[in-house]
């Protein structure tokens, strides 16, 4: 009798881990070059930061990353877009610079956090796969994990 209700605590200990871990890698926001908008106040510092560009009209989209009420902006490059995707800045208007330079066709921003932001889960396509990769916030700026 004492063994049944070990193995049930076991089996209900063991799922809520299991359900708790699923949930708190969940996806937040799933972001991509079509979700970006024309955004004329992105200046020159911003621009100078990617490594060539054709002087269009930049695009961000925003997302509050560290939960303080002010949204982060991710701005792709589309000059440099292909088919394994686009370089993208993670620009913070807050602390006034880049916080994070990725690659990728789309941007998964995750529920977890790490030091105080979202874990950016990145997809970028070569050879006709598509590869994945983390990055997450090291206090001053996104680092690959």
């Amino acid at each position: 009798m004492i063994w049944r209700i070990v193995l049930i605590l076991l089996f209900v200990l063991s799922s809520c881990r299991i359900m708790s871990a699923q949930s708190a890698d969940s996806v937040q926001c799933k972001l991509e070059l079509r979700n970006a908008v024309e955004d004329a106040s992105l200046g020159e510092e911003v621009r100078s930061k990617f490594a060539d560009d054709d002087g269009r009209v930049m695009k961000s989209v925003d997302f509050d990353l560290n939960g303080d009420g002010k949204p982060e902006q991710f701005i792709p490059n589309e000059f440099l877009c292909g088919n394994g995707g686009c370089p993208w800045l993670v620009y913070s208007p807050q602390m006034r610079c880049v916080i994070g330079k990725i690659m990728a066709n789309e941007i998964l921003i995750m529920q977890t956090r790490v030091n105080g932001y979202n874990v950016l889960k990145c997809s970028w396509s070569t050879a006709g796969q598509t590869e994945f990769t983390y990055f997450v916030f090291n206090g001053q700026m996104y680092i690959h994990r």
